[in-house]
């Protein structure tokens, strides 16, 4: 089941469909969308089957999810609501995508064309690596990370939980940044970021926010 119709539902079922054409790995049983209008409809030709307290009422048929939620914060949600019932989460990789036998990537993650993970990362669960992103040696990457399209994280970086990159962000090596904390598209990244905090533009300002 894939939790979420937006773009980034119809993504990972692409991806899903980019992996069966070479192994049958995956069957597709349909959406899940919180947007009552949606329940019955066909959305690139799956069926949206209900909503998420509907999922949570199959949860003694042996079904894995995906939550294709681009908001970290709102797929933690998602996830934990799921996890109390026991559901099974899938991880995700794209065929085209190039992962060293080093990397360890959690429960729940996807990975998306195009992406090149180096040596000894670490990728956590219910994470995001969109399209064409590169991820550097030694690098951690914390759960509920969300990583936009042509990222590029250098060697021995530290991306905490619930990180959200911008499209076309760069980092600098040996650097962290700080659980829930927004990094704007296009940043350059060249400091440590704290946690909560907004970073932007070609030279990054730091700005912070609360929290909740």
């Amino acid at each position: 089941m894939i939790v979420g119709t937006g773009g980034f539902g119809r993504e990972v079922l692409w991806t899903i469909l980019d992996c069966n054409k070479i192994s049958k790995k995956f069957h597709i049983l349909g959406f899940v969308d919180d947007n009552k209008q949606l329940k019955g409809k066909i959305i690139n030709k799956v069926p949206v089957m209900g909503n998420i307290d509907w999922l949570i009422s199959e949860a003694d048929r042996d079904i894995e999810c995906i939550v294709a939620i681009g908001d970290c914060k709102i797929r933690k949600k998602i996830v934990d609501r799921l996890t109390d019932k026991d559901f099974k989460f899938a991880t995700i990789i794209h065929p085209s995508a190039i992962c060293s036998e080093s990397t360890e990537i959690g429960c729940g993650t996807v990975i998306q064309a195009g992406s090149v993970v180096s040596v000894d990362v670490k990728i956590g669960s219910y994470s995001y690596v969109n399209y064409g992103c590169t991820i550097g040696h030694d690098s951690k990457i914390g759960d509920y990370v969300t990583l936009s399209p042509g990222v590029h994280i250098s060697g021995s970086n530290v991306i905490d939980n619930g990180v959200f990159v911008g499209t076309g962000t760069v980092t600098k090596q040996n650097l962290s940044i700080g659980k829930w904390s927004f990094i704007g598209g296009g940043t350059v990244v060249g400091k440590n970021i704290p946690d909560f905090s907004m970073y932007f533009g070609m030279v990054g300002r730091v700005k912070k926010f609360a929290s909740g």
